[in-house]
């Protein structure tokens, strides 16, 4: 999906966002947003050739336009396989509907696909993340940071500035869970890497699980954060495997899911479950370097 130069990020987070619901539905297998973002539209482009590259049969396409309150969302699902469009919508609507689009968009999909989505996968597609807009897009431009911390010219600094944005998302709305999971995994990085190993830096982190957790106990997402904090602040790979497996059902093809697990298996010197962690990882994004 692509926007005009200025919305790049909400046009990026946009197209993030409904992979995310996509990737929810354990019946389809999902490439990651890492992997597929390279193929903005208005480059050339040969969509039997990204198919092929991706390992996939079908491809997600379309663009995402803003202006002032309004907001206008195409999409079109193709066959790789013969170029085929085999479905299409158009959403103009005021921005305010953006999560509404969104959940609707990820639910035709699915049913054009005749996947089956059960109750539960249903109710998370459908999840408003947040009712704030503005703290929507000052997460959206968190995540982009913490998620691409790896090509960060100054990791530390990128990490604290992604914290700072957080810290107006959820002054904005305190019982955002999504930017208290990303604020967690912010202040893990910060820590494992060494860039501020302090204890506070593990309180912060600590905090914000717990808030994730009490606001949303059965979220997959805070429990993969829960995870992840054990994993990187406390090297508790027994307690980090537990909260894998609450989160591994609402989480099928959920790419930091199965390269965590391989983190943890490769610690353990439990080589045959990295590997096979590692592999289902680069299937779903396949150039992840982390996948690697």
């Amino acid at each position: 999906m692509s926007g005009d130069k200025q919305n790049t990020y909400f046009a990026d987070g946009v197209q993030d966002q409904i992979l995310t619901k996509l990737a929810k539905v354990s019946e389809l297998r999902v490439i990651s947003h890492t992997s597929v973002r390279q193929y903005k539209s208005g480059m050339p482009r040969n969509l039997r050739e990204i198919g092929q590259q991706l390992g996939v049969i079908y491809i997600l396409e379309g663009s995402v336009q803003r202006a002032n309150n309004r907001l206008r969302i195409a999409a079109q699902l193709i066959d790789a396989r013969t170029d085929t469009q085999i479905w299409a919508e158009t959403y103009d609507r005021t921005a305010s509907d953006l999560f509404a689009i969104q959940s609707e968009l990820a639910e035709g999909i699915v049913a054009q696909l005749q996947a089956k989505l059960s109750p539960i996968q249903k109710a998370e597609i459908e999840e408003l993340p947040t009712q704030d807009l503005v703290a929507f897009e000052l997460y959206l431009q968190a995540k982009q940071i913490i998620d691409s911390y790896l090509i960060a010219e100054d990791v530390r600094a990128a990490l604290l500035s992604a914290l700072q944005l957080l810290d107006q998302a959820i002054k904005r709305d305190p019982d955002f869970v999504s930017a208290y999971c990303y604020i967690a995994r912010a202040n893990d990085l910060l820590y494992f890497f060494d860039l501020d190993p302090t204890p506070d830096r593990v309180l912060l982190a600590e905090a914000a699980v717990k808030t994730a957790l009490r606001l949303r106990p059965e979220s997959a997402e805070a429990h993969f954060t829960q995870a992840d904090f054990l994993f990187r602040c406390h090297r508790d790979y027994d307690g980090a495997l537990q909260e894998l497996a609450i989160a591994q059902p609402g989480l099928p093809n959920d790419t930091a899911f199965f390269i965590l697990s391989g983190y943890i298996n490769r610690r353990r010197n439990h080589w045959p479950e990295a590997e096979r962690d590692f592999a289902t990882a680069v299937s779903l994004d396949p150039r992840n370097p982390n996948a690697y």
